[in-house]
């Protein structure tokens, strides 16, 4: 085994944690010369040798702890969780059924370093644990472009069909500038997340549409399931399935992406990866402000939902300048590159700490 590896909840690359924060990174630090193994989310052998560094990628279910805590103890295995979301939360994804603040609140703190996308997740995480517990702020990078050979294009033909077919389609629903786009999981009426997010802002969408014609691109994983919130929108709206091989393409055939989000514990420590991902592929953003947002404040047009999404839709100017500047930020913060260097500075950290320990 080699002397770091990532133990991810879960290899399903429909999963955004397991893309954006474990094979995307592997991939670019094997590109700078460090090679890294992938624990099966199942688990290794028993007879599996122990790691200098395990990397827990969103998983810090009870028996994938266990084994890590046991390496550590037999074998002075150094223990980094990754964690995405705030597992305080409740319902929050990830988290065990029934898991007990204070027993997680003890196994975080057997981590040597907690590494989150975002300080304000940092500070939440922070908030229930020890004092001086070590964290490490490594934000998402943007994902690549995957490239997609002659084979995917055949399993995935829906989607490419529908993503060759939508930009004639925004044509004739609604003129340029005002061609919007939201992506994301469909969530559940309990949680009244997701699509229940986007609904809050119907009436002004309603009222925008009213005064001249805009469209509206829904991407999410189950659109089917929510016709009736879907039919909420008065303008032209398309309903696509999420696939990763199409969901850039879709992104920069829109002027605007919409990412509404409820304050609420869970949302507020999310990452930036939304409006990133929208300035990457060439759209402006309009979203409900968040602590990851505020490096694009002035480049986002952020909590104005009525006069500063108008003005967005209607200046092709402050589009073009708000993505230009949004990808300067992205370049320089938010890209592989520089993620992925991150994450080798730290692993690399943890290792030589464990030479000079051991």
């Amino acid at each position: 085994m080699s002397a770091v590896a990532f133990w991810p909840r879960t290899t399903q690359r429909n999963v955004a944690s397991y893309r954006i924060r474990c094979a995307q990174i592997r991939t670019a630090l094997a590109g700078m010369g460090m090679e890294t193994d992938l624990i099966d989310p199942r688990g290794p052998s028993p007879d599996a040798p122990a790691p200098r560094v395990v990397v827990m990628v969103k998983n810090f279910g009870r028996e994938a702890l266990d084994r890590a805590f046991a390496w550590r103890a037999a074998s002075g295995t150094r223990l980094i969780l990754d964690i995405c979301d705030n597992p305080f939360f409740e319902g929050a994804a990830g988290k065990r059924p029934g898991a007990d603040p204070a027993r997680l609140a003890a196994d975080l703190e057997r981590a040597d370093v907690i590494v989150t996308p975002s300080t304000h997740l940092r500070e939440a995480i922070a908030s229930r644990l020890r004092p001086y517990m070590r964290f490490v702020v490594i934000p998402d990078a943007v994902e690549e472009a995957p490239a997609a050979d002659l084979a995917t294009r055949l399993v995935n033909a829906r989607s490419f069909f529908h993503a060759a077919r939508l930009p004639g389609r925004l044509r004739k629903a609604a003129p340029a500038g005002r061609r919007l786009i939201w992506y994301g999981l469909s969530g559940t009426a309990k949680a009244r997340n997701g699509l229940y997010d986007l609904e809050t802002y119907a009436d002004i969408l309603n009222a925008h549409h009213a005064r001249e014609p805009v469209s509206l691109t829904i991407v999410t994983d189950r659109p089917w399931r929510h016709r009736a919130v879907i039919s909420r929108f008065r303008c032209a709206t398309f309903a696509i399935g999420w696939n990763r091989w199409t969901i850039d393409r879709l992104i920069a055939e829109h002027d605007i992406a919409l990412i509404p989000i409820r304050l609420n514990d869970y949302n507020l420590a999310k990452s930036a990866n939304r409006v990133t991902t929208a300035f990457a592929n060439g759209a402006a953003v309009c979203a409900t402000a968040i602590p990851s947002y505020e490096p694009f404040r002035g480049l986002a047009c952020l909590d104005d939902w009525e006069a500063g999404l108008a003005a967005l839709m209607a200046s092709p100017e402050a589009r073009r300048e708000s993505v230009r500047a949004g990808r300067v930020i992205i370049d320089r913060d938010y890209s592989l590159a520089v993620t992925a260097a991150r994450w080798k500075t730290l692993l690399t950290g943890m290792l030589e700490e464990e030479t000079i320990d051991g």
